[in-house]
This record gives structure tokens, C-alpha cells and sequence, in this order.
């Protein structure tokens, strides 16, 4: 179904954005190719959204075709491959697999995003990165046709990837599914580790609407080490403020808008180049139209 003027606010997990012109959800490659066709012939841009994490839509909402990603096939080999649809919440995926004894994944429970989202931003955490576990991805590309494009032609970094890099992220293709090789051990070690990754981040992240991460971790440091040291740490402009529990989140406390997360961003790097000279990079993503 095709709506339009669909606010992006009911799709972010910051619960902040303002309209797209066009929103699609696509659940299998015919929806997909339909609302791809459909963009190109009106020669709209396109935005391919997962879970709605890690991004900070713009007030004035997103110019061209949204689409919600719900491509959720998932199957395992018996030599421990993990094959899943792009639109796959990663959080299930770490949890098919160590149900399934299958380690490399457990450090991706409690992430809001879906696998294609973490592929393109390379998430990670406790060290472990998509890049890790990463064989292959299947792609859409431009001319709709299906491409097979191995880890090292991906171009990943410290939370990039050629996905990211690129124009409006669809010139690499929209992603349609990856396959992950993980490695087999006993079950019992592998569900403790991925309930210690949950653990740990329910007492050292915030609750409430959010984005994850604001910013990257510069080399060798902590950005929200460096954001509560410059003495940022619960500071508020309007609705939005940087989470007394872990200063490297903005949380929206109700009806924060993206102009004030994006000032209090700029606040926090402004002040944390100030006082340590070190520019903090965004590791969240910008979308939508802004000034």
C-alpha cells in the first residue's frame, strides 16, 4: 500500500520526523521491485528504512518514497549459515541463533534495528561488528536486477559501509538479504553470553525514545565519557536531552523535535572540541531535508 504525507515520527524509535511524501511497506522482492519501478518512474528519491533506529528525520520530513523494509525470511544450513531477509529484526536473529547453538551474533541482542539497517551502518557493540559475521549480501540493484556482493566488496568501517557511503544509500542497491557464518558451540554458552549483552545494556542505556549512539567513539575514548567530562551529562533544550544515564544518548522526553536534538547535538560537540579538541562524529544518521 502507497500512503502519503505518512509522518516519519510513527517509524523512528525517537518517535520524531516529520512527513515523507510517499511511504511504501514492502514484505518480498515483487513489493519491492513495484515501489522501486514506481520511484524511478517518477523519478523520486528513495529512502529504504529498517527499524527506524539510528537515524534523526528532519522537521520537514523526507523528500521522494520511504520504504519499510519486512523482507523476513530466515533459514539455517547445517554447516551453520545463517540466511535472513534484510527487513529481520537483528535482536531475533541473535536469539534463532543461540537457540540454535550458533555463536558471533550474541552481542547484536537488544539492538532496534533490523539486519539491513546494521549492515549498512556496520553496527556493533562489545567489540563484534556486522563485519565479523558477515559472508555475503544480496542486493536490488538500480536496473532491478539481483547482484551477490561478497564482504570485501562492501567498503566497512568503524559504522560504515558502501551502503552508507553512498548517494541516497540505494546506488550500492537496496539490500535484500545477507547470509552470516557463525560458528557452532553449546548452546547453554552461547544463550549466557547473549543474556549478558542484554544485562549489560539495561544498566548502562537509557530507557525512552531514542536513536542509540549519538556518536562514534573517537580513537582510544568514549564520547560519552567526553560529553559528561565537559559537563553535559542530563542537559536539556526543549524535550530533548542528553540521558543522565549514558551522556552518548539523546532521549526524547515527549515532544522533542528534530531541530532540538540536532542543536543539542551541535551543543555537544561544540563543547567537547572546546575543552578536549576532539571533534566527536555523528555515528546516527541525518535524513530528510535540512537547512
Amino acid at each position: 500500500m502507497l500512503l502519503t504525507n505518512e509522518s516519519m515520527s510513527w517509524h523512528t524509535s525517537f518517535r520524531i520526523g516529520g512527513a515523507a511524501d510517499y511511504y511504501a511497506k514492502v514484505s518480498d522482492l515483487d513489493d519491492l521491485a513495484q515501489a522501486v519501478f514506481f520511484a524511478h518512474s517518477k523519478e523520486l528519491p528513495i529512502f529504504v528504512l529498517g527499524g527506524g533506529s539510528n537515524i534523526l528525520v528532519s522537521d520537514q520530513g523526507i523528500r521522494g518514497l520511504v520504504i519499510e523494509n519486512r523482507i523476513q525470511p530466515v533459514s539455517i544450513s547445517c554447516d551453520g549459515r545463517l540466511r535472513a531477509g534484510s527487513g529481520v529484526p537483528l535482536t531475533s536473529l541473535a536469539r534463532l541463533a543461540s537457540r540454535h547453538g550458533l555463536a558471533g551474533l550474541e552481542w547484536a541482542a537488544g539492538i532496534p534495528g533490523t539486519l539491513g539497517g546494521a549492515i549498512v551502518a556496520n553496527a556493533g557493540a562489545f567489540g563484534y561488528s556486522m563485519a565479523d559475521a558477515l559472508s555475503w549480501v544480496g542486493v536490488l540493484s538500480r536496473e532491478c536486477t539481483e547482484l551477490i556482493l561478497c564482504k570485501d566488496e562492501l567498503a566497512f568501517g568503524y559504522r560504515t559501509s558502501l551502503f552508507k557511503e553512498s548517494r541516497a544509500r540505494t546506488e550500492a542497491g537496496v539490500i535484500l538479504e545477507a547470509e552470516l557464518a557463525l560458528q557452532p558451540a553449546p548452546r547453554e554458552v552461547v544463550e549466557a553470553s547473549l543474556k549478558e549483552c542484554i544485562q549489560s545494556r539495561k544498566l548502562t542505556q537509557p530507557i525512552g525514545p531514542s536513536a542509540g549512539s549519538i556518536f562514534k567513539n573517537p580513537p582510544g575514548d568514549s564520547a560519552g565519557r567526553l560529553i559528561e567530562a565537559a559537563g553535559l551529562k542530563g542537559y536539556r533544550l526543549g524535550d530533548a536531552q542528553i540521558s543522565p544515564k549514558h551522556a552518548n544518548f539523546v532521549v526524547n522526553m515527549g515532544n522533542a523535535r528534530a531541530s532540538d536534538v540536532a542543536n543539542l547535538i551541535d551543543l555537544a560537540r561544540d563543547h567537547v572540541k572546546e575543552c578536549f579538541g576532539i571533534r566527536l562524529d555523528l555515528e546516527i544518521e541525518k535524513v530528510g531535508e535540512w537547512q
